[in-house]
């Protein structure tokens, strides 16, 4: 997966001119006497508006200020001495992309500051200033910068070897509002912030979970309805919840989760703290206290939606791809019933519960479901089960290099024309895309 690129929006306009300039008619503040002091005042007059003209989230803002930061302080070690942002040139980011190679800085940290750097150009009117990960493969040498989205294991505390009730049983232990917070997690998947925020006594409506789009709902102020269907335990621990609720509100029904009651207080150096804010301290810290860290037990506060995500495929009658790697099978998606693989022909009945598990988890987009579950694009193929098809070597078991490729093409021609075709790249939908064997290192194709 590649760094993010986005289509300018009319609402977007950027605030530094081809010149310098400011495009607001404003001057620029005397008192700037450096490159990063110039970069602040950018940052803080732009109003945090992504290209499509939403502003960014207060962890985006948090994010993209450091990453451009960090990328200027990194600059000026590598003795790149720039008296303005908008200096900034294609030999200055591939310098940095050296420099975040040779460190091991991983795929997911270069990408975000390529994305900050990427924004930050299009705030002074140069938004091709960096280009796609891929183009700076040179710079990358051997390092893999390509993020790969689908779960390779499975991240959920069974993962690590803890099974849901043992996970509870550590959380109650250490402090029973945090404990019925994580039940309430593997019962529904929420986020963190989610499961703090939730009224258990407003939100259950019996067959499905509803997260308001107002104070108390889900992730971006979108309103989410997570279907209840995994069975009895699923109804059994949320009643649990409820019941805990309820002993603490005293009658108030929309009493939240988290241990301020969402009501703000003065801290001990008097000044006024978010409940909310106060919460997440608090639950970040039972997560290092119950040692629920990737380091440590080796599974983190995240991985209760791995969870959930897993037993709702079950419900539907699969099984996650990440499980079944751990048996030791194939990593492809397969019926819970009999374990039998899923087939091509059954790939939109698997589309559709992606669909399904992706909205519950509160995400848009149905392939985000790979990033908890694992490859579930990999079938047993039906389509198209000829020899030469799935992969049999025919006549001489010799194979094909990038040698023959002009032989290929004009064999893709004349299938295609046979077909009624006339492009011959459309033989690849009849039988899968031409791939070459590798030539050893440093010799070159002959040519045919």
């Amino acid at each position: 997966m590649g760094m993010k690129r986005w289509e300018m929006s009319a609402d977007f306009v950027p605030l530094v001119g081809d010149d310098g300039l400011r495009t607001d008619g404003k001057e620029w503040d005397r008192s700037c006497r450096d490159c990063l002091g110039y970069v602040k005042l950018i940052l803080a007059d732009s109003g945090w508006k992504r290209r499509n003209g939403k502003p960014l989230s207060e962890k985006s803002r948090t994010e993209y200020g450091n990453a451009i930061f960090v990328s200027f302080a990194e600059l000026k070690e590598l003795g790149y001495g720039l008296k303005k942002p908008w200096n900034l040139e294609s030999p200055h980011i591939e310098a940095l992309c050296r420099l975040w190679a040779s460190r091991g800085l991983s795929a997911a940290t270069v990408q975000n500051r390529l994305t900050s750097l990427s924004w930050l150009g299009a705030l002074m009117s140069r938004p091709g200033l960096v280009r796609g990960t891929h183009s700076y493969d040179e710079q990358f040498g051997d390092v893999d910068m390509c993020r790969h989205q689908a779960a390779t294991r499975d991240k959920s505390p069974e993962g690590s070897g803890f099974d849901r009730d043992e996970v509870i049983r550590i959380a109650m232990a250490v402090d029973e509002t945090f404990g019925y917070m994580v039940m309430l997690q593997f019962a529904t998947g929420m986020r963190n912030k989610e499961a703090v925020r939730a009224r258990p006594l407003v939100d259950d409506c019996g067959d499905h979970w509803k997260l308001p789009p107002s104070v108390g709902g889900s992730k971006g102020g979108r309103a989410r309805i997570i279907p209840l269907e995994q069975g009895t335990w699923q109804r059994e621990a949320l009643d649990r919840v409820k019941a805990f609720v309820r002993r603490k509100a005293k009658g108030r029904l929309k009493t939240p989760m988290g241990w301020s009651n969402g009501k703000e207080f003065e801290s001990a150096n008097g000044r006024i703290c978010s409940g909310l804010k106060s919460d997440m301290n608090k639950y970040k810290a039972l997560l290092e206290k119950c040692k629920f860290t990737r380091r440590q037990l080796g599974f983190t506060g995240h991985a209760m939606r791995h969870f959930f995500a897993h037993k709702q495929y079950e419900a539907h009658g699969f099984i996650a791809p990440v499980k079944v790697d751990q048996s030791g099978a194939s990593g492809c998606m397969r019926h819970a019933d009999d374990g039998r693989p899923v087939t091509m022909s059954e790939r939109e009945e698997v589309k559709q519960v992606d669909g399904k598990v992706s909205e519950s988890l509160g995400h848009i987009r149905p392939e985000i479901t790979a990033s908890y579950c694992g490859g579930g694009q990999k079938m047993k193929g039906t389509r198209n089960t000829t020899p030469d098809a799935v992969g049999v070597k025919l006549e001489s078991e010799k194979l094909v290099t990038k040698a023959d490729r002009d032989a290929i093409k004009a064999a893709q021609r004349a299938v295609s024309e046979s077909l009624g075709h006339s492009r011959p790249s459309v033989t690849s939908a009849y039988y899968g895309k031409t791939k070459h064997a590798k030539l050893p290192l440093g010799v070159k194709p002959k040519p045919s």
